[in-house]
């Protein structure tokens, strides 16, 4: 392998940047992506500020839907190895002394720290989320990009199971669009860990015909039977999820 430019080693290093100045580096045309940029940035001690702790990236969701990071929690104490979510992200902040930029870096500082401690002429430090690549235009050199296998990194929407119904069930309300045959699984997530195999939830596809012959049933089940607003939730809940698994077992 050819050996590196001295300079990469000496006071810059590429970084996998989730955010640079207050901008996440997301892609929200092909899909909900968080899509980190490999960037040179400072590595030298003299000039960096930093807070010797590390963070973790959680995703933010808007009904459901990835809109970006929030970086306010630090590594310690009980998030150290355990991340807040399970699609949280390990990361840092640098600021330049010089300038007014800073940067969210997917990784550890301490890989950033040690890349600054490298004489002119070492083997660079890789960071973590960065490959090195021949470059294709300059064969003598090697460039460096974001890993592949890591990213870009899809975030997956999600919704909180916030409703409780009068047997203390958690229960949740939402739609999704028809895949075209294809079908939905869920996975749940309590108390940061993924419930695998654990849920029991039917994903159906939904069509206005559907809605309209629901809706005439559970008025007619209302107006025939005398039940309190809040036992009507309940049996609307447990009659929709059987007529909605007849229908579309038979007829789909």
């Amino acid at each position: 392998m050819p050996t590196p430019a001295p300079y990469i080693a000496k006071s810059t290093i590429a970084a996998c940047v989730l955010n640079e100045n207050g901008i996440d580096f997301l892609n929200m045309d092909s899909g909900l992506y968080c899509s980190p940029k490999a960037l040179y940035v400072p590595c030298k001690v003299s000039d960096l500020k930093y807070d010797n702790y590390d963070r973790w990236a959680v995703p933010i969701s808007d009904n459901g839907i990835f809109t970006g990071f929030d970086y306010s929690i630090l590594r310690t104490g009980d998030y150290i190895l355990n991340p807040p979510t399970v699609d949280s992200l390990p990361c840092f902040l640098i600021k330049e002394t010089r300038q007014s930029k800073y940067w969210y870096i997917y990784g550890e500082l301490t890989d950033l720290i040690a890349a600054g401690a490298v004489d002119d002429g070492g083997t660079p430090i890789l960071m973590q989320g960065i490959v090195e690549i021949q470059d294709p235009f300059n064969s003598p050199r090697d460039i460096f990009a974001v890993d592949p296998a890591i990213f870009p990194k899809i975030i997956i929407p999600q919704y909180s199971v916030n409703l409780v119904n009068n047997s203390s069930v958690p229960y949740a309300i939402f739609s999704l669009p028809t895949l075209g045959g294809k079908k939905y699984f869920p996975q749940g997530i309590f108390n940061r860990m993924v419930m695998v195999g654990s849920i029991d939830c039917i994903f159906v596809k939904t069509t206005c015909f559907q809605i309209v012959i629901l809706t005439f049933v559970c008025i007619f089940l209302y107006n025939q039977c005398s039940v309190s607003h809040e036992n009507f939730i309940t049996y609307y809940s447990i009659i929709t999820t059987i007529i909605y698994w007849c229908w579309n077992t038979f007829f789909f």
